[in-house]
């Protein structure tokens, strides 16, 4: 299994990333596990372009089995623009659900095929500039965008802003990510658009215990 990430016209290799699923689908075959993989990316990104949402790129589990290590997962998030006149179309032919008080909402959660789908609608200048930079892979054959490692972080942090229910997985997916990417990582970007006592924890991951990551993020 290989990966190719194109972020400057040149293809460099990322391994793992199909292991994501694997866990996910009982006693079937490797070979149905993975076409289970691209299948559900393809259908969910054939179910966006059916309701105009044309730019976006996939977040949460995947984007970490891009970055860093593959994980089990059985959702899928994303980040996109969806135009205001499909909100009630993608609620009804989805069987969705909306989140946030404006006529736009800030999450759509909506089925395909089995798989439940957080769609974190683009908003403001940072969701426009996250989107931007983007990048593009190949896995198994399925061409996908997922956003960087430091719009991941960041999105991992203004998740914990109001849900913690995962708590343990996002800090784990967090380390995972900070130590995979190491100095690659631009600190100077994350600066820009995290608050900075968000900043201050991911810069202080690396060198820290999980204890006193928690204790830490617990105490803000």
């Amino acid at each position: 299994m290989e990966i190719r990430r194109n972020a400057t016209s040149n293809f460099q290799s990322v391994s793992g990333f199909a292991r994501l699923y694997l866990s996910s689908f009982g006693d079937r075959t490797v070979s149905d596990q993975l076409e289970s993989l691209g299948g559900a990316l393809q259908r969910i990104a054939a179910v966006l372009q059916d309701h105009r949402v044309t730019d976006f790129a996939f977040t949460g589990g995947v984007a970490v089995g891009v970055w860093a290590a593959p994980r089990q997962t059985k959702d899928v998030d994303l980040c996109g623009s969806l135009p205001l006149a499909e909100v009630d179309r993608l609620l009804a032919l989805r069987d969705g659900v909306r989140s946030g008080a404006d006529e736009l909402p800030d999450i759509v959660r909506f089925r395909v095929a089995g798989w439940d789908v957080d769609l974190f609608v683009s908003k403001s200048t940072y969701d426009r500039e996250c989107l931007s930079r983007a990048v593009s892979v190949l896995a198994e054959g399925v061409s996908l965008r997922v956003v960087t490692a430091e719009d991941l972080l960041i999105h991992k942090m203004i998740k914990l802003r109001h849900d913690r229910r995962r708590l343990l997985q996002d800090v784990a997916d967090i380390r995972a990510v900070v130590d995979a990417r190491g100095t690659q990582l631009d600190w100077e970007y994350i600066r820009r658009w995290a608050r900075p006592d968000e900043s201050g924890w991911l810069e202080q991951v690396a060198r820290s215990t999980d204890e006193e990551l928690l204790r830490r993020l617990l105490a803000t």
